[in-house]
């Protein structure tokens, strides 16, 4: 309950995309279209994860701490 008003409230995507409108820098088209695309490349980055081959065990602590 507090996220859904949270967001219906302050959600920062949805105040940026009613500015663009309302100042006409953009379309909903272009929202739209902008959208479908970060849409894509979401889905194109999981099916990569997906099908990537898994870590050897050996490296799987290799750069997450720095040194």
């Amino acid at each position: 309950e507090e996220e859904r008003k949270w967001q219906e409230q302050r959600d920062p995507i949805d105040h940026l995309t009613k500015r663009l409108l309302e100042s006409g820098e953009a379309t909903q088209n272009d929202l739209d279209s902008i959208r479908d695309e970060i849409r894509r490349e979401i889905d194109e980055a999981v099916e990569f994860a997906k099908n990537a081959p898994s870590p050897d065990p050996r490296e799987v602590t290799s750069h997450v701490y720095a040194e």
